[in-house]
Parts: C-alpha cells; sequence; structure tokens
C-alpha cells in the first residue's frame, strides 16, 4: 500500500482526507476497529454490488476504504446525502408522486428516514469533506461559489475513479470504470482506464477530480441552478479538537509502566530516541508529561540513544600558491604587443 501524493509526514483528518492519504485512513480503521467501520458505512447506506452484506464480507478487510469493495454508486450518493442530512439517513425513492387513470393519488414509499448519526459528528465529517475541495476534489468544484464537500476515489492500477459530493441540498456520486467484459482488456492483469479518450475527445487521467469529478460537477450545476447558496453547519470546538483531558503523570515509572499507564488511559504511545548524557536505553520519560490534551493524542516516549557524537573535523583548504607576475609586459601574463 502506498500514497500517490508523497504525504508521509504527521498530519492530522483534514490533511489526510484532502489528499486522499491511505497509509493514515488504513490506521484510523485500525484504531477505531474495522467492525465499527463497516457498521457506519451500513448505517449510511453503503451496498455491495453484489448484494452482499458489507459487514460480514468486509469487516476483516482493511483496504475495504481504499476501493477493494465493489459498491453501487447509488448507495454511496445515499450515504453521501446522509451527512449533507447532518446525519439522517433516508432510503432512495425515484417517485415523486402516482397517479392513477382515475386521478387519485396513490401513496408514494416512503424513504424511512432515521438518524444513523449524531449532528455534532455529522457537522465535524462535513467540515473535513469541505477541505477536500481544496486539495485532490478541486477540479470537481461545482460553479458558482456554493459550500460542498467532496471525496476523491481512485482504485489500484486506475481501474476505477470516482467522485462523491454533496452540498447541503444535494449530494451525486459519478464513477468511471473499466468494463471487465470488453475484449480490450481479455488477458490483462491490470485493467487501466488511464490514457483513454473518450467518444467526446476526452483524455482520461485516471484521477476521480478531473476525470469523474467533470461528470459530477456538471450534474450538480444543473441540480443547484437557482438554488440558494446553503452553508454547511460549522462543528463545535470539541468535535475538531476533541475532549481534552489530563496526562497520566509517568514520573519515576519504567517505559513498560509509563506506556501501560497511558494505553490504560485511552492515549497512543510512539517511541522516539534522543541524545542525552544518560546511557543510551534510559528511558527518559513522555512528551508531553503533563497538562490537557486532546483525548487519543499520541504521547511520546523518549528514550536515550547516548551522548551526541562529537562533530566530525572538517579539513581546511590550504591557500593556492600564486605564480610572480612577469616583468614584462605588466601584469597579467602577456606582452599585449603587436
Amino acid at each position: 500500500m502506498s500514497n500517490s501524493v508523497g504525504h508521509s509526514t504527521n498530519i492530522d483528518l483534514y490533511e489526510a482526507a484532502a489528499y486522499s492519504v491511505n497509509t493514515y485512513f488504513v490506521q484510523l480503521e485500525r484504531d477505531t476497529g474495522l467492525c465499527n467501520v463497516t457498521n457506519m458505512a451500513k448505517k449510511a447506506g453503503v451496498q455491495l454490488a453484489n448484494g452482499k452484506d458489507i459487514v460480514k464480507e468486509y469487516q476483516y478487510i482493511p483496504s475495504f476504504t481504499l476501493g477493494t469493495a465493489e459498491v453501487t454508486p447509488l448507495s454511496m450518493a445515499t450515504a453521501y446525502a446522509t451527512f449533507a442530512a447532518r446525519g439522517n439517513h433516508c432510503d432512495p425513492v425515484i417517485l415523486k408522486s402516482v397517479v392513477n387513470r382515475d386521478g387519485k393519488s396513490l401513496t408514494v414509499p416512503s424513504a424511512g428516514c432515521k438518524r444513523v448519526v449524531s449532528q455534532s459528528v455529522a457537522d465535524g465529517v462535513n467540515s473535513v469533506l469541505q477541505g477536500v475541495m481544496n486539495g485532490t476534489g478541486a477540479p470537481a468544484t461545482i460553479p458558482g461559489g456554493y459550500p460542498q464537500a467532496g471525496k476523491t476515489g481512485t482504485t489500484d492500477s486506475n481501474e476505477a475513479v470516482w467522485f462523491a459530493g454533496y452540498t447541503p441540498q444535494a449530494a451525486g456520486v459519478a464513477v468511471i470504470a473499466a468494463d471487465k467484459t470488453n475484449s480490450r482488456y481479455r488477458g490483462r492483469e491490470y485493467k487501466s482506464i488511464k490514457g483513454l479518450y473518450l467518444s467526446t475527445g476526452q483524455y482520461l487521467q485516471g484521477s476521480g477530480g478531473g476525470d469523474a469529478g467533470q461528470i459530477y460537477r456538471t450534474a450538480m450545476a444543473s441540480v443547484l441552478r437557482n438554488k440558494p447558496k446553503t452553508s454547511f453547519t460549522d462543528p463545535s470546538n470539541t468535535i475538531v479538537n476533541g475532549k481534552q483531558v489530563s496526562v497520566p503523570d509517568t514520573s519515576g515509572m519504567s517505559f513498560d509502566e509509563a506506556k501501560a499507564a497511558l494505553t490504560k488511559a485511552g492515549f497512543g504511545t510512539s517511541t522516539s530516541r534522543v541524545y542525552s548524557d544518560y546511557p543510551e536505553g534510559t528511558f527518559l520519560g513522555a512528551y508531553p508529561s503533563s497538562g490537557t490534551v486532546s483525548m487519543g493524542t499520541t504521547i511520546e516516549l523518549r528514550i536515550s540513544a547516548g551522548p551526541a557524537p562529537e562533530p566530525k573535523p572538517t579539513a581546511t583548504k590550504k591557500p593556492s600558491a600564486t605564480k610572480k607576475p612577469s616583468q614584462r609586459g605588466g601584469s597579467g601574463g602577456s606582452t599585449g604587443g603587436r
């Protein structure tokens, strides 16, 4: 697994979403639990194309969020609409009204709307996905200055590219994928759409925002024409920065004791080696060691790498010898005569 955009530093959820950092989301799945991830997808409306239960099929597969699950575009639009509606999920209904031959109105099937995510959490998701429109989703931006959010998706070998997006009023999904039954791909291990030209002359670059996003932005611009530019609700400080909790005091503890105490308190830990005057391998303590931080913050456990090595001496160049100027013709080495 790799990242196509080159991000590999310590980053937060906003940056990871904006630039589709795969490694970030696999670790996030690990920390939250894959069963929770697949259950949330199911509640939001995501459905597999083969009709099987998404939880049973993918609760043990970390690449679930990276495009290995073949899902229906309509179910993805439904899932994103759930967040547009601040956590209310409604089944898609294609009928607005039904009238029989006698002019009598018949009952339209219910959408079965129900809350599956709290408003505050949905507001946080919307805030994160709005940032995508300044990253990989920028090419899919709906013209007209609408507040909008979305997410790009590109499967391995560019076999399929997606863009899913929404405003507070409407959600949509566009996908371009290789037809696996087409003779073009017969016998090929990789079925990429990258580099193809469509009948319209459009060149496929193999990106969610640049390819599928163009279908999305055109369709959504039509849907939103003459509609008000409704804003998203800003998330609370607790949602953005997390609940603030105190860091346990680990002074006087060994490395194993400190790690166990921090883990029990709900913190993640990382280990770093730093130069110090203490012997190599000595546990120096935790950082931060006190105060309040966001719940779930990773606390750094520092171990001595021993004293810093002495800097290597640098060789100094001796000045080069200069020739004594010629007594004839001046100092340039040339007489300058004719």
